[in-house]
């Protein structure tokens, strides 16, 4: 399948690689979204058995620090991103001195330290779930996670999210857009990253973490959206004209969940 028409870089658009660093699940499938509007893959990672590697155009097995390997990988690569939480931001910045990583380098260091996303939501004025960026919070409340897309031109793309209750009121969904719009403008990243709320009974909202990339806990994604959001992130990261995501009407209709947020 030809590759769509590539703008705002001078790569031609059937010699984009997009390298990624993490062959898991998640890599998998961006490996997957990126083969079917016809962008080629490279992936790195520290297992022989990553399941991303067997699909890829130009597998690396190595260490994400491994000197060696990260020359192989970086030398076939036209742009990078990353799906694991594992990397360390001072490769990531190393990397970045050389080709394009998306999303930046700091976008990961302030979502992945609690006193980093701390700081940074309270300096937006967003208000902050207990234990943010921990993986067991003890935050009570609905969970809300909301993939968040990103272009070089700073036009946001909201994805419904399936996680939320059935329905949203107006109210709720308002305040939920307007912090992701925040976030997504203050950090300043190009790619699809999730943000995690806790909703509570009193139409609260507050923000317990951000993921700074495509997370695989949204695999159903194919089935539910009219653009899955890996193939919104290989589109937003390689330049190419990205799409507006909507809930498929079969899954909205089934589920009663409206696209309140997307618009």
């Amino acid at each position: 399948m030809g590759c769509e028409s590539h703008s705002k870089c001078n790569i031609p658009a059937d010699a984009l690689v997009l390298g990624i660093l993490g062959g898991g699940m998640a890599g998998y499938m961006l490996v997957q979204a990126a083969r079917a509007i016809g962008v080629k893959t490279a992936v790195l990672d520290p297992s022989p058995d990553a399941p991303a590697l067997r699909i890829c155009d130009h597998s690396f097995v190595g260490a994400l620090d491994d000197e060696q390997a990260i020359r192989s990988f970086i030398a076939v690569s036209t742009q990078l991103t990353y799906v694991s939480n594992t990397c360390d931001v001072g490769i990531l910045r190393k990397y970045a001195a050389v080709i394009p990583v998306h999303p930046n380098p700091e976008t990961f260091s302030i979502t992945q330290d609690a006193f980093f996303l701390k700081q940074f939501l309270t300096s937006l004025q967003i208000p902050v779930a207990p234990g943010a960026a921990k993986r067991k919070s003890s935050a009570r409340g609905r969970i809300y996670t909301l993939p968040l897309g990103r272009a070089r031109d700073d036009r946001l793309f909201f994805f419904p999210a399936i996680s939320a209750p059935a329905k949203l009121s107006a109210s709720v969904a308002k305040k939920i857009k307007s912090i992701a719009q925040r976030i997504g403008q203050s950090l300043d990243y190009v790619g699809v990253i999730s943000i995690e709320f806790v909703l509570t009974e009193k139409d609260g909202v507050f923000v317990r973490g951000i993921t700074p990339y495509v997370n695989a806990s949204v695999s159903h994604s194919n089935t539910t959206y009219t653009i899955s959001p890996f193939e919104e992130h290989v589109r937003l990261v390689c330049s190419l004209t990205p799409k507006q995501p909507r809930l498929k009407r079969s899954f909205a209709h089934s589920r009663r969940i409206s696209n309140n947020i997307s618009v």
